[in-house]
């Protein structure tokens, strides 16, 4: 749930900053400019999905360590 909320919050901040910096005119004339747009905001979920489906099953995602011992009975790890 976290992940949606902060991938709305990027892309509204995509939006006002195109809109604040002037290009929200050009692309609100220009139909190529927004099909584009589209097709490249429609294409990172597809790569993500690819990605997460040729992920080998228990594979960890890099950076991350494997909490083992007192660690792993402790709860999330904080950062900070």
């Amino acid at each position: 749930m976290i992940r949606t909320v902060v991938g709305n919050a990027i892309g509204e901040s995509r939006e006002v900053t195109t809109v604040a910096v002037g290009i929200g005119a050009v692309v609100q004339r220009s139909a190529l400019a927004v099909t584009a747009g589209t097709l490249v905001g429609a294409l990172v979920p597809v790569a993500l999905g690819i990605r997460a489906v040729r992920r080998p099953p228990g594979a960890r995602r890099p950076g991350r360590r494997r909490r083992t011992g007192a660690d792993a009975s402790q709860g999330p790890a904080r950062r900070g």
